[in-house]
């Protein structure tokens, strides 16, 4: 059941001026909502399986966190919430191996509630969220959760200018397949015969004509729209 105060985050969520800041306001939701003192958002790409990290929020505030890119079939609590489309609770990351070391040093995880986001039945993202205490959550928060990331999927997915396959140009369709495929810039560079810089200036260049912010978006958006495999 989707509650008033959900849906009063999203109606404010949809005012934003831009995609960044419909992002913040969507985030904030799942520590002013919920009983979690952190929470991060991530998109994802269904064929790559990549996540890419877009932002995090504790009590300090809001930050990026773009340089988060990881293969989630590595990180077992958040490939299963994205496999069956539902909630996980993962307790004790940190004694399991659950997650990469790096992200459970710097971040000082623990126990991690992980949120799939959908749009048309495809997972276009997931979010993390912890609290100090560690607690397993209740049933009832949990599906409250899958509820809320069921209408951030709806809420981001839906509004996107998405081009036509055919005003992108060829080598703009090959970066976003290339990156699909999890090819780092450098190596796109190397199999294309172009430089990194004019790699990244396709990139951008289907980015804008897409209207999204970020690349992993913009590899959802273009297979979910049959513009890339």
């Amino acid at each position: 059941m989707v509650s008033v105060q959900m849906k009063r985050y999203i109606d404010l969520a949809k005012t934003a001026e831009n995609h960044e800041e419909k992002l913040e306001r969507l985030l904030r939701g799942f520590v002013e909502l919920f009983p979690f003192d952190r929470a991060s958002l991530y998109a994802y790409s269904p064929l790559s399986h990549f996540g890419q990290g877009l932002l995090g929020i504790n009590q300090e505030g809001v930050f990026s966190i773009a340089f988060i890119q990881e293969d989630v079939r590595r990180i077992p609590p958040i490939y299963r919430a994205i496999q069956n489309l539902q909630p996980q609770f993962a307790l004790h990351v940190d004694r399991e191996n659950l997650f990469p070391d790096r992200y459970v040093q710097e971040f000082r995880l623990s126990s991690l509630a992980v949120v799939p986001i959908s749009h048309n039945s495809t997972v276009v993202g997931c979010a993390l969220m912890d609290r100090s205490d560690g607690k397993l959550p209740s049933e009832p928060i949990l599906q409250s959760l899958y509820n809320y990331g069921t209408l951030i999927g709806e809420t981001v997915g839906s509004p996107v200018r998405i081009a036509r396959k055919g005003s992108l140009s060829k080598r703009e369709i090959e970066v976003l397949q290339r990156m699909s495929d999890g090819d780092s810039i450098k190596g796109m560079a190397v199999e294309m015969g172009i430089s990194e810089y004019t790699v990244r200036e396709y990139i951008q260049s289907a980015m804008r004509k897409m209207g999204v912010q970020h690349r992993a978006q913009a590899v959802a958006e273009a297979i979910r729209h049959g513009m890339i495999r």
